[in-house]
């Protein structure tokens, strides 16, 4: 019943592009410009998309996959103690390459300090 009553409209489809604009806008590199549209895409479904006149995701869609799928494997770890370190060590490393990602490759060091770990910690309940 639902999509028989979804309609384009150029208004809906106008307030789509500017928010995706605004997304961009706030994105680091124009390499990561298709990660709105692919994250509409993601939550939305293709059907509402396509409705809105969001463009077909490019290969960023990849990232909103992978992301996805962390994001589930950290829910996973937390229940699982003994899973919880290797859930850790990936995140850290995930930070890790995105942010050389981010300074194009050139080496920085990169640590959490402790006292944010220990309070990740507690908040965790650990």
């Amino acid at each position: 019943m639902l999509r028989g009553h979804w309609r384009a409209s150029a208004e809906g489809q106008e307030l789509t592009r500017a928010t995706l604009d605004l997304m961009r806008e706030m994105l680091p590199d124009e390499q990561l410009d298709g990660i709105p549209a692919a994250l509409v895409r993601h939550l939305a479904g293709d059907h509402c998309a396509d409705l809105l006149g969001v463009p077909r995701a490019d290969w960023t869609a990849l990232l909103v996959e992978a992301a996805t799928r962390m994001a589930h494997l950290f829910d996973f770890a937390e229940r699982r103690a003994d899973i919880l370190g290797l859930a850790r060590r990936a995140s850290f490393d995930l930070m890790k390459a995105l942010h050389g990602w981010a300074r194009e490759g050139k080496r920085v060091d990169f640590r959490i300090p402790e006292a944010l770990i220990r309070r990740w910690d507690d908040a965790l309940g650990r």
